[in-house]
């Protein structure tokens, strides 16, 4: 569960979210807590705990930078948790078209994504295809549909691009980056035709 979006920010909240990946854990780190620590990692500033580097798979504004000052309040939204990835990373279709096709997309829930290319008989059914207009990370599914193939087999790459924050990029309007994760799609072909040769013992 990530760090609220508003209100009182508590040192435990972040420590519990920095260490549990939850907010709102029932169980609580070794303290005293730094605020540095949280916001760079390690315990060189006195934390009885040593914290995990900050997930820049959150958008710059949703987590904290590493300069001073450093504020409770960088860290509204921040998730601790989500490693960056979407799955399958290959699907197989029939020849028939087929709808309700899943892609699994894993981010920050206030981190965005779009399909930034698919092939031209793959349609897009959930999930954003425009760079400007992105889904949130709550829209964790990318649903799409294939054309039926009446040719031969075919394959295409559907990639979706993660909007993801940088490694010293500023609190709260620094530049963003981006990473790309592919799904290869293969669809047989119709059966058409070709007559074997030599067989014996069929009409």
């Amino acid at each position: 569960m990530a760090t609220p979006s508003s209100g009182a920010l508590s040192m435990l909240g972040l420590a519990r979210e920095k260490v549990y990946d939850q907010y709102n854990s029932s169980t609580a780190p070794s303290g005293p807590f730094s605020l540095k620590d949280l916001s760079l990692g390690g315990n060189a500033n006195g934390s009885g705990v040593s914290f995990d580097l900050t997930n820049i798979a959150n958008l710059n504004a949703n987590k904290p930078d590493s300069a001073a000052p450093y504020a409770m309040s960088e860290f509204y939204k921040y998730d601790h948790a989500p490693n960056l990835s979407t799955t399958p990373l290959s699907a197989s279709h029939g020849s028939s078209s087929s709808t309700n096709n899943i892609i699994t997309v894993n981010l920050p829930n206030s981190s965005t994504w779009y399909v930034s290319t698919k092939p031209s008989w793959v349609s897009i059914t959930q999930g954003s295809t425009s760079s400007s207009s992105p889904s949130l990370g709550t829209v964790s599914q990318c649903k799409y549909s294939v054309e039926g193939n009446t040719g031969s087999t075919r394959y295409g790459d559907l990639t979706i691009t993660l909007n993801v924050g940088t490694t010293n990029g500023a609190h709260p309007n620094g530049a963003n980056s981006t990473t790309t994760r592919t799904t290869a799609i293969e669809q047989s072909g119709s059966n058409s035709g070709g007559g074997g040769g030599g067989g014996r013992g069929f009409p």
